[in-house]
């Protein structure tokens, strides 16, 4: 009958130990190392990327809430001033029309007592033009 021999021929053993082992660090050096290495630079290149960007994205939004913010604080200190202004314009608008409102009173006031004055004296001179307009009548009907 014939046998089975499983004991193994330690020199084939060898052989192909070492041609394993040789195959083994071949591939590791010319296909293993630079896929890693190509694999390991594309992941930093797109993974690394995003993150960048995804921090890039969270400070921009950080930094667009602060000058959403200022200009909102900015705009209601415009606001404000603005009021201000306003106010005080309007005051001094009141005080100047006030004041012109009182002079012209006064204008107003010595016009009509120099109109009436003048009215009184003119009143005074009426029955003298009347005497002397008969008197050249008189004159020039009689002559």
């Amino acid at each position: 009958m014939a046998g089975l021999n499983l004991v193994p021929n330690p020199t084939v053993l060898a052989i192909q130990t070492g041609i394993f082992l040789t195959a083994l660090v071949v591939v590791k050096k010319l296909f293993l190392t630079p896929y890693l290495r190509i694999k390991e630079r594309r992941e930093k290149a797109t993974t690394g990327s995003q993150s960048a960007a995804a921090s890039t994205t969270s400070e921009n939004s950080n930094l667009g809430a602060k000058i959403e913010a200022r200009l909102a604080e900015a705009a209601a200190q415009a606001r404000q001033q603005a009021q201000t202004i306003k106010t005080k314009a309007l005051h001094e608008r009141d005080t100047y029309v006030t004041a012109a409102e009182s002079d012209a009173k006064q204008t107003i006031g010595a016009m009509r007592k120099t109109i009436d004055d003048e009215l009184k004296a003119e009143k005074g001179r009426v029955p003298a033009i009347v005497q002397q307009l008969t008197d050249q009548v008189y004159a020039e009907v009689i002559h």
